[in-house]
């Protein structure tokens, strides 16, 4: 390739200007250009070579016959499960042909078999194709497909989800869908699917997805082999746990890893039902009270002097275990750690006690629940999911400063969101601090509390709602200083003739303008051709007339399959395209001048250069405007 384009660039450039440009040196060219006269100069490796490929082509064709292999992969996302059916070359180990979709169609191992045949150029009655029994490869139509071709179909039967076939000397011990994922990485690029979440393979000890080790390679023998090292890092799979993380078909059965998960879920729903039934059946709940904590200070305080380490220890585990489980009773536990601990000590272990227990319950909210409601309402959700990736940060500090906000509330319906887990514990801890100040050194003072309420005052909880509007502030600010360095090279105009400037009167332009002129804003709108755009006058309204025509004109012929004669209609094309022009100026008195005009609107005829930030120019004549719309 790099000497064809020297050649054809040589001519005006020269071979030395030409080969500094592209990674090879003149003499190498020089050299290919004298083989290609002189045979003899022609290393004796490439002769050996060249004649190797012929005997292996020659070999190839004498004795084997092309052998296909289909299969499917299934992968779920929050949207549902993405198929993807492959079609692999037994012998040259690679995939021939491949599709995805969100359906389980025959079309979709239909694409992937053509795709298949196309690249391999199949001679008709030479190839083998091996599926297992899905509905899709013995459909009518993937089995007329195969006839066409001239193909021989082999399939195999119940063989617990693995397609191990076993003819004329094809190689065994092949699993259909490790193959696949074994090649996945350099055909497919799973990560491209939307709402992927984790389900490709990762080597936990390297980290890298390059490779697909743990689940099939190519032995000494040429057959593939399950193997327990990754091929990425070489660690032992079997000590890393290096596997490919495959996700079963909906409603299988077998060892997939849906019902492991399925399995798991269950198991922590029952255990936190259990350690919730536990709490309420032995009223536990009694020694979270603030009388009962006044009551027991002096046996406390004594506990904690004697035996200071686990004290603290059982504290803590008591705090995350009841904020974990959402359960009441946090702010007493907030108080009591202030009142044993001190101010210092009990901000530490209630700051870092509550921050873990708000990171299980966002863990075990989004372990849950996330799957499900995500893949149920994820069109819904998507603004969310969007604006929690982009300001979640500053949402979430916002309702952590603000006591109006139930914390357990906001655990678990962030849990429910594509939030980082390590952004959720950092920023509720920082947002969670203030407060927690506030009970630890109002716990310091217990024997003055009466109730929790008098721990909050009118005053104190205006405070809190000034610190939590404070993170929206400081991101208004901070978008001002982004956009004042954005504009740091122009000078903005001390006054502003229009409010809105459009540029292009097609639709989108006439609608932006007349929503702009409805609510009273100065707006100029600027067309270089005709009123209406592409839309009016070329596009949607003449391709619709035109369709219309030929539609009826189509109908007529084939009155017969509506259960009348036939009627022979003769097309008169410039009449048709009158019909279209009447259709054009039917629509044009919506799209015109004199409207827009009367609405408010500065029409303007003539070509627009945006010249900076705030003003456009027309012809001679410079706008100065506060907004413009391309």
């Amino acid at each position: 390739m790099m000497v064809s384009f020297i050649d054809k660039h040589r001519g005006r450039y020269g071979v030395g200007p030409v080969c500094a440009e592209v990674p090879i040196a003149p003499s190498a060219y020089y050299e290919h250009k004298a083989r290609e006269g002189e045979s003899e100069r022609v290393p004796a490796r490439v002769r050996r070579d060249e004649w190797l490929c012929g005997e292996i082509r020659r070999v190839y064709d004498e004795h084997f016959d092309p052998c296909f292999r289909g299969g499917r992969l299934y992968v779920a996302t929050w949207r549902g499960f993405v198929y993807t059916a492959f079609v692999i070359d037994a012998y040259a180990r690679r995939i021939v042909g491949w599709q995805v979709s969100d359906a389980l169609r025959t079309e979709l191992a239909l694409d992937a078999l053509e795709q298949a045949l196309q690249a391999r150029a199949v001679q008709r009655g030479t190839l083998i194709h091996q599926s297992d029994r899905g509905g899709q490869y013995l459909s009518l139509h993937y089995t007329e497909r195969l006839a066409a071709a001239g193909a021989e179909p082999i399939r195999a039967g119940r063989t617990r989800g693995r397609g191990i076939y076993r003819a004329r000397g094809v190689p065994t011990g092949f699993d259909t869908r490790s193959s696949i994922l074994f090649h996945l990485s350099g055909v497919v690029t799973v990560h491209g699917v939307p709402g992927l979440h984790g389900r490709i393979p990762v080597c936990r000890a390297c980290g890298g997805t390059p490779t697909l080790a743990g689940c099939a390679v190519p032995g000494k023998s040429g057959r593939f082999r399950r193997t327990p090292a990754c091929r990425a890092c070489g660690q032992d799979a079997r000590v890393h746990r290096c596997a490919a993380r495959r996700s079963e078909t909906p409603g299988a059965s077998g060892e997939g890893q849906g019902d492991n998960v399925s399995k798991g879920k269950i198991a922590l729903v029952a255990l936190i039902a259990v350690l919730v039934v536990a709490f309420l059946y032995f009223d536990l709940g009694r020694y979270l009270d603030l009388q009962y904590l006044k009551s027991r200070q002096a046996d406390i305080d004594a506990l904690y002097r004697e035996y200071p380490a686990a004290s603290l220890a059982a504290y803590f585990a008591a705090y995350v275990a009841i904020t974990g489980l959402s359960l009441p009773g946090a702010a007493i536990l907030t108080l009591a750690g202030g009142a044993v601990f001190g101010l210092l000590w009990g901000t530490v272990v209630v700051s870092f006690a509550s921050t873990l227990g708000a990171t299980v319950a966002f863990l075990v909210s989004r372990y849950l629940l996330r799957d499900g409601i995500q893949r149920r309402y994820g069109d819904r959700l998507k603004a969310v999911n969007t604006g929690v990736e982009r300001d979640g940060a500053f949402y979430l500090f916002t309702m952590r400063l603000v006591p109006a906000f139930p914390f357990f509330v906001v655990n678990l319906v962030m849990g429910l969101t594509p939030m980082r887990t390590l952004t959720f514990a950092f920023v509720s801890q920082l947002g969670m601090l203030p407060g927690t100040i506030v009970y630890v050194n109002a716990g310091t003072q217990i024997a003055r509390i009466d109730s929790l309420q008098g721990i909050l005052s009118p005053a104190l909880i205006g405070s809190f709602v000034l610190l939590g509007i404070f993170p929206l502030i400081a991101k208004r600010i901070v978008d001002a200083v982004k956009a004042r360095r954005a504009f740091a090279g122009w000078s903005r105009p001390a006054r502003f003739e229009r409010d809105l400037v459009i540029i292009g009167a097609g639709s989108a332009g006439l609608v932006c303008a007349y929503i702009a002129a409805t609510v009273r804003a100065k707006v100029t709108l600027v067309e270089r051709h005709r009123m209406g755009g592409d839309c009016l006058n070329t596009g949607c309204v003449p391709s619709k007339a035109l369709i219309r025509s030929a539609k009826l004109a189509h109908q007529a012929r084939h009155a017969e399959r509506y259960g009348l004669s036939p009627a022979a209609l003769g097309v008169d094309f410039a009449r048709v395209m009158d019909r279209v022009q009447g259709v054009i100026a039917a629509v044009a008195p919506h799209d015109s001048v004199e409207r827009y005009t009367a609405l408010g609107v500065d029409c303007v005829e003539g070509e627009a250069i945006i010249t900076s930030p705030w003003t456009v120019r027309i012809g001679e004549r410079t706008i100065t405007t506060r907004n413009v719309i391309v």
